[in-house]
């Protein structure tokens, strides 16, 4: 049974994981990062960019992620009642 909840933790982690680099080689390869802040003229702030991006690929998933679960856990709960 714990051999099976480690399993299924690593596989998601490392789904999020790939999924996440995924999409900051993606904004990388486009280019967006470096547009924006030659537009707003914060290139002093690269490093809090950087840090935007890779906290908000890791990060984020997991909030879609509980709020698709809450509002199933709602729908389940008001179909029941």
């Amino acid at each position: 049974m714990i051999v099976s909840i480690l399993f299924v933790i690593f596989v998601g982690l490392g789904g999020g994981l790939t999924v996440g680099a995924g999409f900051v080689a993606f904004l990388t390869v486009m280019g967006i990062v470096p547009r924006l802040m030659q537009l707003t003229k914060t290139m002093r702030f690269v490093q809090a960019y950087e840090g935007a991006v890779i906290s908000g690929a890791v990060f984020y998933p997991s909030f879609i992620r509980r709020n698709r679960r809450d509002k199933l856990k709602r729908k389940l709960q008001n179909k029941s009642e």
